[in-house]
Parts: C-alpha cells; sequence; structure tokens
C-alpha cells in the first residue's frame, strides 16, 4: 500500500506524520518547506540539484541526510532518525510565490 492509496489529500498525510523519510526531490523538498515538517533524506549522489534544493530547504525545514552506502547501518538510521525528530522546527516557507513569478515575466514582456 502507498500513499497514493489512502483516502487523503497527500497534505493532510504530511501534516500528520512527525517526520518525512525520503529522497530528495523538487515534489517532496518543497512540500517540506512549505510544511516546515523535518525529515530524513537519503542522498542522491548523481543530482546535481541536490545540494542547491537542500540548501533552501534548510532554510525553512529541519532535515538529516544520509549518504546512500556509507550510512545504510541500522545504527546510523537508528541516530539519524533520532537527530531528525530532534530538530527545532523552523519558519515554513510561504507559498504564493506563482504570482511574484508571474509578475515578473509579465514586467519584462511589458518592457
Amino acid at each position: 500500500m502507498g500513499v497514493d492509496d489512502l483516502p487523503f489529500p497527500f497534505r493532510d498525510i504530511l501534516a500528520s506524520v512527525d517526520l518525512v523519510v525520503s529522497k530528495s526531490g523538487y515534489g517532496i523538498v518543497t512540500e517540506l518547506a512549505l510544511d516546515g515538517r523535518a525529515s530524513l533524506l537519503l542522498e542522491r549522489a548523481d543530482w546535481p540539484e541536490e545540494p542547491y534544493l537542500l540548501r533552501w530547504l534548510g532554510r525553512y525545514a529541519p532535515f538529516e541526510q544520509l549518504s546512500a552506502m556509507a550510512d545504510l547501518t541500522l545504527e546510523r538510521v537508528r541516530d539519524s532518525l533520532r537527530g531528525a525528530r530532534a530538530l527545532a522546527p523552523l519558519e515554513p516557507a510561504l507559498g504564493g510565490g506563482e504570482l511574484q513569478i508571474a509578475r515578473a515575466i509579465l514586467e519584462r514582456l511589458n518592457s
């Protein structure tokens, strides 16, 4: 059973958990930032956008990261889960940036 099989919107599911365990990606990182939700993220060493995305996420939501090979031991995962859950909450990102982007594009087109 996956999240898509549950009879709840994804945002409600995200809001009801203490910690998210995932790989980083545009969708989940954005959701974590908007909700200020703590997470434990598995490193994606072959993804060039990851450092920039996680730097942005770190401004809005606490997270810890595990590297794919070196950190996947039971002890390290357990410690990382505890550490991520203990991180202090941050001020979540504000939604609505799409309006700012649209205005900026229109201003450039009209100038």
